[in-house]
């Protein structure tokens, strides 16, 4: 899930592979595998590649929080400081792990 709203928002954003690897360091294989389900990679990647996507076209962070989020209208993302839009994001990656641990969703 989390993938596929990756890979949203960066076509969204006309975003590429080379340009989070120019910026991360992550090669492009290694975001390519991660995109297309065969690798996972550690929180601290991905949050590289987001804040990367980010950086290339401001806004991308806010617009994979509200996809991540389901775009709850209580919540005002361009409000959200850096801290306040990492816990939102925590939240989601809580509530996808309990998904996921009760085989709820389909993660390859």
């Amino acid at each position: 899930m989390l993938r596929e709203f990756f890979t949203q928002v960066k076509r969204h954003h006309g975003i590429t592979g080379k340009e989070i690897s120019e910026l991360t360091g992550i090669s492009q294989n290694h975001i390519s595998e991660y995109l297309h389900g065969k690798r996972d990679v550690t929180s601290d990647v991905l949050w590289r590649m987001i804040e990367a996507m980010d950086e290339i076209s401001p806004g991308a962070r806010r617009d994979l929080a509200k996809k991540i989020a389901g775009d709850r209208p209580e919540i005002t993302y361009e409000e959200l400081d850096e801290d306040e839009l990492a816990e939102e994001m925590i939240k989601m990656g809580r509530a996808w792990k309990t998904i996921r641990s009760k085989k709820l969703i389909n993660v390859n």
